[in-house]
């Protein structure tokens, strides 16, 4: 249900996070290297900012943290297609790896739904590290080839639903 209190800074920065992902597909599809770079660095910290603005200005809400982790999740899997279209040299060897946390994300999911009847993403520092840990990938992959980094971050990531 639409509420008026859900209007919040926190809220739309969570949301941007998938309005935006047509304009990276974009830059992805016209091999637009640079300006998918920049616009992603600056649309993947608004995970970082808008859990910092809630918490600052007293704006938390259960609305608010669902749709962060939805927005986070959705927003971090199309991660993989990026790379996957601008880098595939460096995702093919770690497809299997990336199979794996996919089908551990749906199993953690099933289950939450399961014993709560509603799947549950949870705000840990486990799975904070590898947020920060893309983030960064994705930065020195435009200078980099980094395939190992990105079987760190899929690693780091599957221990931190596991």
């Amino acid at each position: 249900m639409f509420k008026k209190e859900n209007l919040t800074v926190p809220n739309f920065l969570s949301l941007s996070r998938v309005i935006f992902i047509p304009l990276l597909l974009y830059f992805v599809h016209n091999e637009m290297r640079l300006a998918f770079m920049i616009a992603y660095l600056v649309i993947a910290s608004t995970d970082f900012f808008d859990g910092q603005i809630a918490r600052r200005f007293n704006q938390k809400s259960e609305i608010g943290k669902e749709m962060d982790s939805y927005c986070d999740l959705i927003f971090y899997l199309s991660t993989a297609y990026y790379i996957y279209k601008l880098y595939p040299q460096q995702i093919i060897p770690n497809l299997p790896l990336l199979y794996v946390l996919i089908g551990v994300i749906v199993l953690s999911l099933i289950i939450s739904f399961i014993k709560i009847k509603k799947p549950v993403m949870m705000h840990t520092w486990m799975l904070k590290l590898p947020s920060g840990l893309c983030f960064l990938y994705v930065l020195f992959s435009y200078f980099y080839d980094t395939p190992i980094a990105l079987t760190i971050v899929l690693a780091v990531y599957m221990l931190g639903f596991i």
